[in-house]
């Protein structure tokens, strides 16, 4: 490893976007996580208990979103980031298996490798991307509101029933509304047009399918779609060159 940018996936070659053996099984862990979802809401059969797990969902769809979506990035062929990904998978199967007992004694557990992971991996992608400044400064933001989300989180580890559901419904509601508004900081701005990431095959594919419709017309929900992508100044051309990658 030499020089800034050394662990970034590269974007040449026929393997450019290939997915590696390490990113399969880092998802087999979240595989697990949905088959202890479902084991959760069937011990807790009820209203209260469809609402418990939906949270729980939203917070294990988030962490995998989170990751893939650095994945993009980064180069897994590389050591440093395959130990980062083992690092991850460990901590996805403390995630994973304080599902069942998250509201209850598992709380804590759960909270904690939730937080270490958004935070955790954050930190370990400025380590990574160290001579980038646009990326360091898009993830500088985002860090700094998982550090605010983590708080809430760990609050409502060492609460309990209704007063944890409010400080992780709080937590969540953080974490979802932020990329929207593209993570504000106050002093470091919010993440511009397209510095939402770099896209995956299949969210480049959906991109394609959209600048084909464009010129016949784009239904509002659509655009506002990519609009939250952070692709929507200039529109068209800016789609064009996402579609290109």
């Amino acid at each position: 490893m030499s020089g800034p940018g050394a662990l970034l996936r590269s974007k040449d070659g026929h393997d450019a976007g290939k997915v590696s053996f390490i990113e399969l099984f880092f998802d087999l862990v979240f595989v697990f996580a949905i088959t202890q979802l479902s084991h959760a809401l069937i011990a807790h059969f009820s209203l209260l208990g469809a609402l418990q797990t939906g949270m729980l969902l939203l917070a294990v769809w988030w962490v995998w979103v989170f990751t893939t979506w650095v994945t993009n990035w980064l180069d897994p062929e590389k050591l440093p980031i395959r130990i980062a990904l083992l690092a991850m998978m460990v901590l996805g199967l403390v995630l994973s298996a304080s599902i069942p007992e998250a509201f209850g004694k598992r709380g804590p557990a759960f909270a904690g490798a939730y937080v270490a992971m958004q935070v955790g991996r954050t930190l370990f992608f400025l380590w990574a991307v160290r001579g980038q400044p646009l990326m360091i400064r898009n993830f500088q933001r985002i860090l700094a509101w998982l550090v605010v989300a983590a708080i809430f989180w760990i609050a409502g580890a060492f609460a309990d029933g209704a007063a944890r559901m409010a400080w992780w419904g709080l937590a969540l509601a953080i974490e979802y509304r932020l990329p929207v508004a593209r993570f504000p900081h106050s002093r470091l701005g919010e993440i511009g047009g397209g510095g939402l990431g770099r896209l995956g095959p299949s969210h480049r594919g959906a991109l394609r399918t959209l600048h084909h419709h464009r010129a016949r017309g784009i239904d509002p929900r659509r655009r506002r779609y990519l609009q939250r992508l952070g692709v929507d100044r200039p529109r068209d051309r800016c789609l064009r060159g996402i579609a290109a990658r």
